[in-house]
């Protein structure tokens, strides 16, 4: 029998709604820019940006959540992924597929998330992508072992042939198998072991012990205390996806409905969840919080929402 993490059903309710009304209400503000071919930049000058980057998100949350049929059939859920490919194709966000090699990780996983949320995926994109990577290019130039691994899963995922090293080989060089102590660690060091995780499982859907191997306590037990660190300094977007990625490993306990508890504990009338209670407290005394500061948290929410819905 499945064990919820919320205190009530009431409480998943109230949470679900919130994160979907929030990302229904703010959906505009996730439009990327209109991509434009040929490139008027170098090839690999074009970043992704902040904008570029909430889209891709977003797109990457939708997909992960409609793999969880409560979610897919929620009629809020259906006109969010209806409006994200729409703004996709009116940005024509993969129009410099070809010349924008700074973006080319970004297309990529916004190919994946679009091939998953309509498919079947296209083909001929598909090509596309295939062609610039068998450049030589993205998959030879300078990463750290967090990004290969994000690009291999994104790669793979999309169907796409690539010279990276095996996950095993990239997980043992990575902050995963090593990770800094924790007194001393920085957001992004826990950004690198989460994101590590969400690869490696498959958000969920795979089992990462293969992977892990006698790497597994070490690591559990790092996610167990970096997780009670993160919610003590009310970092709850870290909490969140540390959280995750606890119910990812197979984790049910005590900790993780404490945290899912101060998640919306925190969460905003609107339903939006603050990156910090700091950063709440500062919208609540009349300012309206910064997108670009608050949507992240939020889009991570709906991974959340999607993880414990599959928790066994």
């Amino acid at each position: 029998m499945q064990q919820t993490l919320f205190r009530s059903e009431k409480q998943r309710a109230s949470f679900t709604a919130g994160v979907l009304r929030w990302l229904e209400a703010n959906l505009e503000k996730f439009r990327p820019p209109r991509e434009e071919e040929p490139s008027v930049h170098a090839p690999e000058a074009t970043s992704s940006g902040g904008l570029r980057k909430a889209f891709g998100e977003l797109g990457a949350a939708l997909r992960i959540a409609c793999r969880i049929p409560d979610l897919r059939k929620r009629p809020e859920v259906r006109a969010l992924v209806a409006k994200w490919i729409s703004m996709a194709d009116e940005q024509g966000v993969f129009a410099n597929v070809d010349s924008a090699l700074g973006l080319f990780a970004n297309h990529v996983a916004l190919a994946v998330a679009m091939g998953d949320l309509r498919p079947p995926a296209c083909s001929a994109l598909r090509a596309r992508l295939q062609q610039v990577l068998s450049r030589g290019y993205v998959d030879r130039i300078e990463h750290n072992a967090w990004q290969k691994l994000d690009l291999c899963y994104y790669f793979d995922a999309a169907g796409l042939e690539h010279c990276l090293p095996p996950k095993q080989v990239l997980l043992r060089a990575s902050s995963l198998a090593t990770g800094p102590e924790l007194p001393y660690v920085r957001d992004i060091d826990l950004y690198a072991v989460t994101h590590i995780l969400f690869d490696l499982t498959d958000f969920g859907a795979v089992d990462a012990t293969p992977f892990l191997a006698e790497l597994r306590p070490a690591i559990e037990s790092y996610v167990r205390l970096a997780l009670s660190m993160c919610i003590a300094e009310q970092n709850w977007d870290l909490t969140a996806e540390l959280l995750m990625c606890r119910l990812y490993l197979g984790f049910d306990e005590e900790l993780d409905r404490w945290a899912m508890n101060c998640i919306c504990e925190v969460q905003h009338p609107s339903g939006y969840l603050p990156p910090s209670t700091s950063k709440r407290g500062a919208s609540d005394e009349g300012g309206r919080p910064d997108f670009l500061e608050v949507y992240h948290p939020t889009v991570v929410s709906l991974f959340l929402l999607a993880a414990e819905a599959r928790n066994p």
